[in-house]
């Protein structure tokens, strides 16, 4: 019976490690000072293709893809008073995931324009591990003035199981981690053939 009780201990422990959970893929639409509304959504793939925007794809870093990836695309679009879209931004990013780590292996950044009033003054796209980032500065002006500049920053991250969030996830299993799950093993193991 204690044989069979510290069997199957192992086996949960075995079993049990742990591989994340799944975040939210999307926020509620935020309003802006100026009647605006920006909103952000989270996209399997890559930006989709809109009409009337001028666009640039103006920064890749990526390598090889392999097996076990996921692509997904944060967007964020700026809707003014009148409910118009006058900007969107994106970031994509390929994730390469194995069950103890992830890494990000490409990273794009995307801005379409569709109000002539704006323009995009600054943008610059990172990889780093499981993180994917990039930022935008957009203007808008009036009789050549600028009257509002915008500063957008999106993040992506991706845990060890190939789920894809906003917020900051564990890059995989730590040495001191998977250390201490051994040790609990063989302590459970020595107890099963010692009975």
């Amino acid at each position: 019976m204690k044989r069979r009780l510290a069997f199957a201990l192992a086996v949960l422990l075995l079993c049990g490690l742990p591989f994340g959970a799944a975040c939210a893929a999307g926020e509620a639409p935020q309003p802006t000072d100026d009647g605006g509304r920006i909103e952000t959504e989270l996209i399997s793939g890559y930006v989709p293709s809109e009409p009337g925007g001028v666009g640039t794809d103006e920064d890749y870093h990526g390598e090889s893809a392999q097996s076990k990836t996921t692509t997904k695309t944060l967007l964020r679009r700026y809707y003014d008073a009148d409910g118009h879209l006058d900007w969107m931004v994106a970031l994509t990013a390929t994730f390469r995931y194995t069950g103890l780590g992830a890494t990000c292996t490409e990273v794009r950044k995307t801005c379409r324009i569709y109000d002539g009033a704006w323009r995009l003054t600054a943008s610059n796209a990172t990889k780093s591990g499981n993180h994917a980032a990039a930022s935008f500065t957009l203007s808008c002006t009036v009789t050549g003035v600028a009257v509002k500049t915008t500063d957008v920053t999106l993040d992506l991250y991706c845990d060890r199981s190939g789920t894809v969030s906003t917020e900051p996830q564990s890059a995989g299993l730590t040495l001191s981690f998977l250390s201490q799950w051994l040790n609990a093993v063989q302590t459970l193991l020595r107890r099963l053939f010692q009975l």
